[in-house]
This record gives structure tokens, sequence and C-alpha cells, in this order.
């Protein structure tokens, strides 16, 4: 394999020379930096990725911390969008992921060591999704100096921002389809860990009811994990607590797996979809479309918020006095065959 003295000893300069035309100082002239980079690239030099990060004082690593207790981890086609927009965000500026194994998940009392785990690895940035909101130890990660965007988690600090998509507009728009639709039986399937993008989205229910002059009653709210199974299991009690007479005529899930499992629960009552029963969800994961009846959903651009996660890394690394972001992606309401005008109470 070439090595760096022989790209010096053909271009007729210093090594330190070579080192700085490939680590992207401006100090060297521009002919002598085309010289060695033409035959960096006939030779097939490529720089040693140690080196490299000892004389930039980085190891051009994003470390990347996730949860996937709930809806299978990198399965989940959230998590699989977020990481693979993320992902080719930081591969343009020459950055890889690093991930770390799996998370503590325990509500109230987790323990997970973030920033010594971090700081071990010499990772240059952190990316985390999908721990719990009252875990302590990710305001000590928000509180460090290391750049860090959290996803779906509101928290900031020094050099911790965080990105998310527009859930409470989004969740307003899928209860006014509803509303439009002539429904004002509507049930909310929510999320039973509180994160910040189920608060929104209840929130933006109970903000597009009430602007009709409409409540959302206790007994149409149930919760679940984000999963299909315990979307079908809240959607089954519901159907067992409240009167028949009563039942809701649309659902509205705050994922589409929760959704897919309302779905489920209604077939095994008895109920058609969207005859009896209106569905709407909130994520517009692939399977999605391709179920029958296809389901209505609020799109959320999954792989958007991992670019945009990505890029604010990069450039609080690149930039100590950059002010960490608060972004905000926006959603679309995507209408399919899972709602349908409410039938003659």
């Amino acid at each position: 394999m070439p090595t760096i003295h022989d790209v010096a000893r053909l271009a007729g300069v210093s090594i330190t020379t070579v080192s700085k035309v490939l680590n992207g100082y401006p100090d060297v002239g521009a002919k002598t930096r085309a010289n060695i980079l033409r035959i960096t690239q006939e030779v097939g030099y490529q720089p040693s990725a140690m080196a490299r990060g000892l004389a930039m004082n980085r190891s051009w690593l994003i470390g990347v911390f996730f949860q996937d207790a709930v809806n299978s981890g990198l399965e989940h086609p959230f998590f699989e969008a977020v990481l693979n927009g993320c992902k080719n965000a930081v591969g343009r500026h020459g950055y890889d992921l690093l991930f770390f194994s799996n998370l503590v998940f325990a509500p109230g009392d987790a323990k997970n060591d973030y920033l010594p785990r971090a700081r071990q690895r010499q990772v240059d940035g952190v990316l985390l999704m999908g721990a719990h909101r009252q875990d302590k130890e990710l305001r000590r990660l928000a509180e460090a100096d290391l750049p860090c965007m959290f996803v779906d988690i509101d928290m900031t600090g020094p050099r911790a921002g965080f990105v998310q998509s527009n859930n409470h507009e989004g969740a307003k728009r899928a209860i006014q389809h509803l509303l439009d639709l002539g429904h004002r039986r509507i049930a909310v399937i929510g999320d039973r860990y509180g994160s910040k993008p189920g608060e929104d989205r209840l929130a933006g229910g109970r903000e597009a009811l009430a602007e009709v002059g409409l409540e959302l009653p206790d007994e149409y709210v149930r919760f679940g994990d984000f999963s299909q199974e315990s979307g079908s299991g809240a959607m089954a009690s519901l159907l067992t607590d409240v009167p028949r007479d009563k039942w809701p005529t649309a659902v509205f899930a705050l994922s589409d797996l929760m959704a897919f499992g309302v779905m489920d629960a209604a077939l095994e009552a008895g109920l058609s979809v969207p005859g009896d029963l209106s569905v709407v969800g909130f994520d517009d994961i692939n399977i999605a479309s391709r179920l029958r009846p296809r389901l209505t959903t609020v799109r959320q651009d999954m792989h958007r918020i991992g670019e945009q996660a990505g890029e604010a890394l990069i450039q609080m690394i690149e930039n100590d006095s950059l002010r960490p972001p608060v972004l905000s992606v926006d959603t679309e309401f995507v209408e399919r065959e899972s709602t349908a005008p409410a039938a003659l109470q």
C-alpha cells in the first residue's frame, strides 16, 4: 500500500505539506495542492483515519444512542429512516456513525451512562432518540460540551438541540379531517410513556375538537406504546368499557402501528373499517399504503428529520460558538381508504 512518504517523495515536498493538503489547511499553494492531490489519486493513497483524527483532534465519529425495547428498534421504520437520513448527512462531511448498545428503558429511574460512554469512544457528537424523557442522565448529556442532537426529546443545552416533526399541527389536521366527515364521537389512542410527540399529538387533537366546541371525553382516551399490539389492546378495552350505543365512530391513533391494532380490534368486534369505524394513523410507514383498507394518516418526513439532525451536528462540531438549533419538520396529511363519512346516528 502506498504511504504518505511515497506521495511526498513523488511530489517533491515534505510529509508535512502533504498532510496539510489532505487535511484541508489553506496555507499551501494552488499548484502544489493540485499536484499532491493528483499523485494521491494516481497511486491510490488512503490517509489513515487514526492519523487524520490525531491531526485534527477529531474521531470523525457520531455516536448514536437509541432504544429498541419498544417497536423493534432498528427494524422500526421510524428509526430506520431517521438513521438513514443522518447517515447520509454526516457521510457527506466524512463522518461515520457508531452505534452504542441498548439503553435501559425504565421510566422515572433509568440509568444510562450516555456521557461517559461517548467520552470513552471519543465521538465528536451524539445523536440520541427513543430514550425516556424522565431519564436523568439525559440532562447530564445535554449540559456537557459535547455536540448533541435529540430526536423527539425536547431537551436543550449549551451544545445540545433537538428536532421533531410538527406533531401538534399534524394531529390537528387528522382530527379536522374526521370532523369534516361528520364524526363527533372520536377516540384517541395516545402514548402511555408521555413522550414529546405523544403529548403534542394529543394536545393538537384536543385543540381541533375545542375549536368546534367539542371535548375529548376521558372514556374515549386509551394509551399504548406505539406498537400494533398495544393499539389492539387499547381499542379492545375501549369497546369493552363503553356501552355499544356510545362507541366512537372514528379513532385517531398516534402511530400507524397502533392504528393497525385498532383495525384488528374493530374487526374482531364485528365492525367494518371504514363503514362502521374510521381510523387515522400517524407516520405513514411503508405498509400503510399497502394494507386494505389503505390507511389514512399523517406523514412524517422521517428521512428529513435524520438529515437535519446530522447537518446540525456537523455544524456544531465545526463551529464551537454556534447556538444549538431547535428544529421542526412539517408533516403532510394523506387521505386514503380507512376513513369515510360518519354513518347516521
